[in-house]
């Protein structure tokens, strides 16, 4: 038994099972109906968290949400949330990486969730995304706060991808141009991380609930969730550009997503998630990012729906 279980025992969880293990912490199974996510060791407690979850528990869609029940803390300080269990199965469970195709059933089930997602809202409060940023979210100047947020990642982090690609900066400045003309598309609050195992599913591979929010939860059009869904079911597969080919066209045709702005985000989400495992830059998923910013195809893509806008935003 690891720490964690024997400090959830004696807080009156005797039995708890590990279910699954992120950037932040870890998820156990505590009885029936209820998990706990218990909080690495040194980690603050996001500030808006709290909000964000009461925000999802008012919704009802066709899957389930997040439903906070409390909170616990541990004989070390950390505090545990409880919530409430939902079933399922993560949807990777039914992608192969080495297959070489992903199934029908998987790519409708990720198109089934952004659906259900697309009148998703809420006013969101202050928080923290990513790896601690601080974000306000704005409902009628969302584009703006994203914009801002990726001048802040590009400050702090650019000169590492500059480092590989010399000409990062300008795709980064068309990506933040294009990004700054989407204020009067209507908003809602994406999930962000849309990877399959944050997609539970049941044996039919039909949705029954979406967890794990926060990572980049924050008022978007629809299309950025769908890009970011479509690049990251598979990011190091060796099939994995086929994939991601497939699922984008896909989420197309079901709801047709301009194929330019699919790649923009794909850009954008490159942008500002670069280095939120790894401050040097030395890990996988910063190289996953330095590749996806600098693809000839997002290259063009953002070229082309910057030179639609009127004003420029300038990263020089």
């Amino acid at each position: 038994m690891g720490n964690d279980e024997l400090l959830l025992a004696d807080a009156g969880y005797p039995g708890a099972r590990l279910l699954a293990a992120g950037m932040e912490g870890r998820v156990y199974r505590l009885g029936p109906d209820t998990v706990g996510k218990v909080p690495n060791p040194g980690l603050a407690p996001r500030p808006g968290i709290t909000a964000l979850d009461a925000g999802l528990a008012r919704e009802r869609l066709q899957f389930e949400l997040p439903r906070p029940l409390g909170s616990v803390h541990l004989a070390d300080g950390r505090v545990v949330r409880i919530e409430r269990y939902l079933p399922g199965r993560p949807l990777d469970e039914f992608y192969d990486p080495d297959g070489g195709s992903v199934a029908g059933e998987v790519v409708d089930a990720l198109g089934d969730v952004l659906e259900g997602l697309q009148g998703l809202w809420f006013d969101l409060p202050a928080m923290r995304i990513l790896d601690g940023e601080q974000y306000v979210p704005s409902r009628t100047r969302w584009a703006d706060a994203l914009v801002d947020l990726g001048c802040r990642r590009f400050t702090r982090y650019g000169g590492q991808l500059q480092a590989r690609d010399p000409g990062v900066t300008r795709t980064a400045s068309d990506l933040l141009t294009f990004l700054a003309a989407r204020n009067e598309v209507a908003p809602r609050v994406q999930h962000g991380d849309l990877c399959g195992a944050n997609v539970l599913v049941d044996d039919s591979c039909r949705v029954t609930a979406v967890v794990d929010w926060g990572f980049l939860s924050v008022p978007a059009e629809p299309a950025f969730d769908a890009a970011i869904a479509a690049a990251v079911l598979d990011m190091y597969g060796p099939h994995a550009t086929e994939v991601e080919r497939v699922l984008t066209q896909a989420l197309v045709d079901r709801f047709g997503f301009e194929p330019d702005v699919l790649l923009a985000y794909k850009g954008l989400y490159a942008l500002v998630t670069s280095n939120v495992y790894s401050a040097d830059g030395t890990d996988g998923h910063f190289a996953w990012c330095a590749a996806m910013v600098s693809r000839a195809e997002v290259r063009a893509a953002a070229a082309s729906l910057a030179a639609r806008c009127i004003d420029r935003v300038d990263l020089a």
